[in-house]
């Protein structure tokens, strides 16, 4: 069954647990779904692509601006993106899982780069989304228990139902790690060992590999990288609520949380079991990328990419703490840390590279319906996270080379050798490159063009000393 498929399944019975549509409601649910699916389709456009043909359904002029040069294809998506949002505006009185589904669609579409006349924020309508799943959500867990346990229905009602809240959960995740947000949703699958690390997984032995017999192993990647996704959301949620603590009124006040120097041991300890449990197969798979299946070399980037995204934000969200008079933590913790956060960059750089160096024709795949200039990079569902990971990856090389931590060893002593001039310049360049890499499709021009902006407002000269091109003369 598709995400669409559910969320059609639990509407359709929506008047008999108790959540009844009107007319209005429905055709209003429809239009906002259509318009979503329709912006988030435009975002695999490329941007140069002159012949795209599509409709603009709104006013564009006004907040675009006409002083800004036109361009059709991007045009398109930004009349579709505005459309939708309003759409959403108009629907959010109406409590249907369409609506919900729309909602955690266009919470994971690129923002308009360009849009100027009003601030546009980032995840406008999660809250509400969130709220109304709780709501329905016990609207229809109710049903089900009046079913009973043997019910056919029943079971189809909870697997859709499943599939809903695992949407909103990795839009909830998402939102958390990388913007002021505090997750509203526990996790399907949580229980009460949650605040556990990975103990329960043994250290995957090394691979021998070899292209003439792939295929076995191929097909094991998707399967081990969605044992690692699961492993990665536990340890993401002990990461945002070290985030959502030391983000409180009393965050400067650490008798008020007692738990906090333990939380904190505990999710570094979490990161580095999972870098060795999944690390030497992760780093395996990036390194023989070209070997791999499209559907792998997908599974493999993406838990890897959004793995190192949630160790810079660790890091980020402790670097008060690290460098405190008094800190939480003993130095030995903060530095097994510190040596995370090295690897989580270099491990960026080498996925950057390893993708990039893939010629197009092989990384191409219509039917993920982008450009044939695309790399794996710019495939995933939401460019903004791709982006983030990559700005993040710049500024923390940047933090290690120029502002070392107090009490977090030397630079003699960093493992990576990012005090090597040549070093962690070229690995900037890289990532640079990679960032540059996603303007092949609309939504990642979009993201990639924000966090651009970001890092020469921050560190201009520096990135522009690193970055190097190819001209011959």
């Amino acid at each position: 069954m598709t995400i669409i498929g559910a969320v059609r399944f639990l509407d359709h019975f929506s008047d008999l647990y108790g959540n009844r549509l009107t007319v209005f409601a429905r055709r209003k649910s429809d239009a906002v779904l259509k318009a979503v699916l329709r912006t988030f389709s435009l975002q695999w456009l490329s941007p140069n692509d002159s012949s795209t043909e599509a409709q603009l359904t709104t006013n564009y002029n006004t907040t675009v601006g006409r002083d800004m040069p036109r361009d059709p294809p991007i045009d398109a998506f930004y009349d579709s993106w505005f459309q939708a949002r309003s759409l959403i505006h108009s629907a959010l009185s109406v409590q249907s899982f369409r609506v919900l589904y729309a909602i955690f669609m266009f919470d994971g579409i690129s923002i308009p780069a360009k849009a100027s006349g009003e601030t546009l924020l980032a995840h406008e309508f999660l809250e509400v989304g969130l709220q109304k799943l709780n709501c329905l959500t016990e609207l229809v867990e109710q049903y089900c228990m009046n079913l009973g346990p043997h019910s056919t229905y029943g079971a189809m009602m909870e697997a859709s139902l499943s599939v809903v809240r695992w949407c909103a959960h990795v839009r909830d995740i998402g939102a958390a790690l990388t913007a002021d947000h505090l997750c509203k949703l526990s996790d399907a699958s949580s229980n009460n060992k949650d605040r556990e690390t990975s103990s329960t997984h043994e250290p995957m032995s090394s691979y021998s590999f070899h292209q003439s017999f792939n295929r076995d192993f191929d097909d094991n990647v998707p399967g081990i990288c969605r044992t690692a996704v699961a492993e990665a959301f536990r340890v993401w949620k002990q990461i945002v609520a070290i985030k959502g603590s030391l983000s409180s009124p009393t965050k400067n006040d650490i008798e008020s949380c007692p738990q906090l120097s333990t939380d904190i041991t505990l999710a570094i300890t979490a990161v580095g079991k999972f870098r060795e449990v999944f690390g030497s197969f992760l780093d395996f798979c990036i390194g023989n990328l070209e070997y791999l299946s499209m559907r792998s070399r997908l599974s493999a980037v993406s838990i890897l990419t959004f793995w190192n995204l949630g160790v810079f934000v660790l890091t980020e969200t402790l670097k008060p703490t690290m460098t405190a008079r008094d800190p939480v933590c003993s130095h030995s913790v903060f530095s097994k840390l510190q040596v995370y956060n090295e690897e989580a960059a270099l491990s960026v750089t080498q996925i950057v590279e390893y993708v990039l160096s893939l010629p197009f024709e092989e990384i191409f795949n219509l039917q993920n319906g982008v450009s044939a200039e695309a790399s794996v990079l710019s495939y995933h569902i939401t460019p903004t996270l791709v982006a983030a990971t990559f700005q993040k990856a710049i500024e923390n090389i940047l933090n290690m080379q120029l502002y070392l931590p107090c009490g977090v060893g030397t630079l003699d002593e960093r493992s990576l050798s990012y005090n090597a001039d040549f070093t962690w310049k070229q690995h900037i360049d890289t990532i640079l490159k990679g960032l540059v890499s996603l303007d092949a499709t609309i939504g990642g021009s979009q993201a990639s063009a924000v966090a651009i902006r970001s890092l020469m407002q921050s560190h201009g000269d520096i990135i522009s000393e690193c970055w190097s091109s190819d001209f011959e003369t």
